[in-house]
């Protein structure tokens, strides 16, 4: 829902918001796993460590006055060591098996913490962000461990697989 998206995932894209909805907790198309993937951590704290997950499903973005429907996919890491490092060995595997040359560029993103988060780059395209989750986000989602992210547009992805490297 919005409230998801903009208070406890801290998360400033344009939300595409559902006229008329039967519920308030679906109130919004999503413009990112990253709250969904949270709130599945969220529910199963009570579970051993480490909870390493993902999820590939669709987003929405308003671009202009249209909404623009794309895929993602969202890696996260909850465990003790969950960190910058161990996320981007996972980013480092796809690259290898994808036999792309991604790149990372520091950059500031609201759920991330500041100086531990990147945009994601291919051929000069940004097409994703990694990072580690920021501190009030854990406390959102009633977290105690770190934890780490990667979140790519598979749609943009996929142009650069067909570009080659």
């Amino acid at each position: 829902n919005k409230e998801d998206c903009r208070k406890k995932a801290m998360i400033d894209a344009s939300v595409v918001e559902i006229a008329n909805s039967l519920s308030s907790e679906y109130n919004a198309l999503r413009p990112s796993l990253i709250p969904s993937l949270l709130n599945v951590l969220s529910s199963n704290k009570h579970n051993i460590y480490p909870q390493d997950i993902f999820e590939i499903a669709k987003v929405f973005r308003l671009k202009k006055d249209d909404v623009q429907e794309d895929y993602n996919l969202c890696i996260m890491l909850c465990n003790k060591q969950a960190d910058f490092t161990r996320i981007k060995q996972i980013l480092d595997v796809l690259s290898l098996e994808l036999g792309i040359n991604f790149s990372i560029r520091e950059s500031s993103h609201s759920s991330l913490i500041h100086g531990r988060s990147a945009v994601i780059k291919a051929k000069g395209k940004n097409f994703g962000i990694i990072g580690e989750l920021h501190p009030k986000v854990l406390e959102a989602y009633y977290l105690e461990m770190p934890v780490s992210l990667l979140e790519i547009n598979l749609e943009s992805l996929m142009e650069v697989v067909k570009d080659g490297t």
